[in-house]
C-alpha cells in the first residue's frame, strides 16, 4: 500500500490515464494500463484521486472501445467493483453508467466465471446504500 500511494504522488495515475485518453485503440497499452488502475483502486485515497483525474470515465471508454478483450472487461469490472466499495464514489459511478458497461462485459462473457462474479459483486456494490 506503501508503494501504491507513493505511485499517485508521482503522479503515475494521471500519466497512465493520459496514455490511455492519448492511445485509446492500441490495445496492449489499454489492457496493461487497467491493470496498472487496478492496483491503484486499493486504497481511498487513490481512488478518489483516480475518479478526479477521469480515471472511471477513461476505464469505461477502454471496455466500451475494447469489447472483445477479455482481459479489459475483467479488470474493468474489478476495478469498478473496488470503487464501488467507497460508499462516496458510487452516485459517480451511477451518473457515468457503469452498471450498463459492467452488465454489456456480462453479456457479452457468459462463461467466464470471473467476470460474472466481479460483475455481480459490482452491481451489487453501486446498487446498495
Amino acid at each position: 500500500k506503501e508503494d501504491e500511494s507513493r505511485l499517485m504522488n508521482l503522479n503515475a495515475a494521471q500519466r497512465i490515464i493520459v496514455a490511455m485518453k492519448s492511445f485509446p485503440f492500441a490495445e496492449n497499452l489499454q489492457e496493461h494500463a487497467c491493470g496498472a488502475l487496478f492496483n491503484f483502486s486499493f486504497l481511498d485515497e487513490s481512488k478518489s484521486r483516480m475518479v478526479r483525474l477521469d480515471g472511471v470515465g477513461t476505464l469505461l471508454s477502454t471496455m466500451k472501445n475494447h469489447p472483445s478483450n477479455e482481459n479489459i472487461q475483467d479488470t474493468g469490472c474489478s476495478v469498478l467493483w473496488l470503487l464501488a466499495k467507497n460508499p462516496s464514489l458510487k452516485l459517480t459511478l451511477r451518473n457515468l453508467d457503469a452498471l450498463g458497461y459492467i452488465e454489456q462485459s456480462m453479456t457479452d462473457f457468459p462463461y467466464n466465471p470471473y467476470i460474472q462474479r466481479r460483475g455481480k459483486g459490482a452491481i451489487e456494490a453501486i446498487q446498495s446504500k
